[in-house]
């Protein structure tokens, strides 16, 4: 497309001019033929009064009036050809000038709206005169503002990706933050509800202690009463029986407890191939949008809408699959905390175990000096050193279940912490996602303003 450098030419440069020209040329020539056609009149009037005499005088002075009229129209109409030579000169010089300015000025409204492909031609670069000079400046104007669009548009396309990247992240964190900020909540009930246990259990170690001590208390006084110490070893064997039951029942429980966690960790295992199956549906879902897609593009423009539907589709499908990948993470570090809770209630199990062994003993213990009140001092020492032994271990069980409920506690503490953690992540992630949002409306708004300039297009020059 060209220029058109159409202007009014009653309101041109060189309408004015050419008027301007006319006017001062006009006024000139009149001066002239005036102050001629004065000075003229009166050389020749005084002249020739000197050698004519009175009567002649008016006769001549109208032939000196004709001859000064015919030369006044002479000069009239060589000032008129000369004017209207000289006006047809400055309006071709003048017009051409006033074309390239108003050239121009077109150019310039072209660069106000935008238009920045089309160029001034070399030829005006040439030009040493001032219009030469506004042109180079005109053209190193236009060239920079291009390079200065493009990097604007650069940048502002990196940051609307960035700010799109930001944005996903930013929805992906506040999701993944909730679902920890949830398991660690259970993970802390749990432990809770374990401690609770580990209380129960310290209290009944405690109170078989209590057993044991007076046990060994009745021990050391069957050395001066042996019929004492036969009714007391009675009464001590049915009340180890009636431990050894408890510890039996005990242990069933504690049985119980295993096999629950044991059915946990299977669920768990079982919730980590639903995961695996989201994944190969959201695999197989990626597949279907693209193959949608691709038949969408054969569709051409009846299958756009089904094109964009199918994109929607395959990114969520994506976003699908990045949510199961992280609950797959969160499963094995669950599965691995519970395993090691597992590994710690087996070590309580074999302690229990080593413990009703030393009961079953001490009932052995009791039953041979029942039946063997005769070789009772040398039994009343051994059961008294066996019953330390055993006494010794149960504090040593005691401590050892009194440390786990303190990692527990640690563990609850610990929990809370990561949980008041994951919510701070979870407003951060909030603020950053209402921020990143807004970047990409601000970056959206430039990229509109960018694309209003068009640097391609037809390199025509005015």
């Amino acid at each position: 497309m060209r220029l058109n450098a159409k202007f009014d030419n009653m309101k041109s440069i060189k309408f004015t001019i050419t008027k301007n020209f006319i006017i001062l040329m006009g006024i000139i020539i009149s001066i002239i033929i005036g102050v001629q056609r004065f000075i003229m009149g009166s050389m020749l009037r005084s002249s020739i009064t000197k050698v004519i005499s009175e009567g002649e005088k008016v006769v001549v002075a109208g032939v000196i009036s004709k001859a000064l009229n015919r030369t006044t129209m002479y000069i009239i109409v060589i000032s008129i050809v000369i004017i209207i030579i000289g006006a047809i000169w400055i309006w071709k010089n003048f017009g051409r000038t006033a074309r390239l300015l108003n050239g121009l000025r077109l150019h310039i409204e072209y660069l106000t709206n935008g238009v920045y492909h089309y160029k001034i031609k070399e030829k005006y670069f040439k030009r040493e005169d001032e219009i030469g000079a506004i042109c180079v400046a005109l053209d190193k104007m236009q060239k920079s503002t291009i390079e200065m669009i493009k990097d604007l548009k650069s940048l502002t396309e990196d940051l609307n990706g960035q700010s799109g990247s930001l944005s996903n992240v930013s929805e992906e964190l506040t999701c993944a933050t909730g679902d920890i900020s949830q398991a660690i909540s259970n993970i802390a009930q749990g432990i809770s509800g374990e401690t609770m246990d580990i209380e129960v259990i310290i209290g009944r170690m405690s109170e078989f202690n209590k057993l044991l001590e007076d046990n060994i208390k009745d021990i050391d006084n069957l050395s001066g009463i042996a019929n004492e110490v036969d009714k007391n070893a009675n009464e001590s064997n049915a009340e180890l029986k009636e431990l050894r039951k408890s510890m039996e029942d005990f242990n069933k429980l504690f049985q119980v407890f295993l096999g629950t966690i044991e059915t946990m960790n299977t669920d768990i295992k079982k919730v980590d191939d639903i995961t695996d199956l989201i994944n190969n549906v959201a695999e197989q879902t990626n597949l279907l949008a693209l193959n949608a897609a691709i038949e969408a593009a054969r569709a051409g423009a009846a299958g756009l809408g089904f094109t964009v539907v199918a994109s929607e589709i395959r990114k969520l499908a994506e976003k699908t699959k990045e949510s199961s990948v992280s609950i797959n993470h969160l499963i094995a570090d669950v599965l691995n905390s519970s395993e090691n809770l597992v590994s710690k209630t087996d070590e309580m199990s074999m302690e229990l175990q080593n413990q009703k062994l030393g009961v079953d003993k001490s009932i052995v213990s009791f039953d041979v000096i029942s039946n063997s009140i005769g070789d009772m001092n040398p039994k009343i020492k051994m059961l008294v050193k066996r019953a330390n032994l055993i006494s010794e271990d149960s504090n040593k069980i005691v401590m050892k279940i009194q440390n786990l409920s303190v990692v527990n506690e640690e563990i609850c503490n610990s929990a809370e912490e990561i949980t008041a953690s994951a919510e701070n992540t979870n407003t951060s992630s909030a603020e950053i996602l209402k921020y990143s949002v807004s970047l990409k409306d601000n970056a959206g708004v430039t990229t509109n303003y960018i694309n209003k300039f068009k640097l391609n297009g037809v390199a025509e020059e005015e």
